[in-house]
């Protein structure tokens, strides 16, 4: 079986984990979510020029958004168009992640990346509660 470990894998497999349903797939759904914004996060560093040669820790998104952030001007979503000398172009969108997911990654995801200390009934709302947030 095939697992891409890029961004927009994960997040399919997160969102595919959600639809099931299942109480069980929310805490791979939670644990694909976190993998998607340090994979994303990676991506970014890795084509910064100010970064290169430095050791990322993508488990470590906060301190990583804030040396992205340290080190690009692009804070907000942008457009970068490329033109070609053939004449052709290309367009695409750098979309930063935030300091707000950053901080659901943070806050939300990370207790489901561990054991669970209290047993909740599949009718505990709970369960609605945590769909809810991924």
């Amino acid at each position: 079986m095939d697992y891409p470990v890029i961004a927009r894998f994960y997040l399919r497999r997160a969102k595919h984990a959600l639809l099931k349903r299942d109480p069980r797939s929310l805490f791979y759904a939670a644990f694909e979510l976190r993998c998607c914004v340090e994979a994303r996060q990676a991506e970014y560093a890795e084509a910064l020029e100010a970064l290169k040669g430095t050791k990322i820790r993508p488990w470590n998104v906060g301190d990583t958004g804030k040396r992205i952030r340290k080190n690009s001007m692009a804070s907000s979503i942008t457009l970068m168009r490329m033109k070609f000398p053939d004449g052709s172009e290309y367009s695409s969108y750098h979309t930063p992640v935030t300091d707000e997911l950053i901080g659901v990654v943070e806050r939300d995801l990370n207790p489901l990346l561990h054991c669970q200390t209290v047993y909740r009934k599949q009718q505990d709302v709970w369960w609605d509660e945590v769909r809810g947030k991924l």
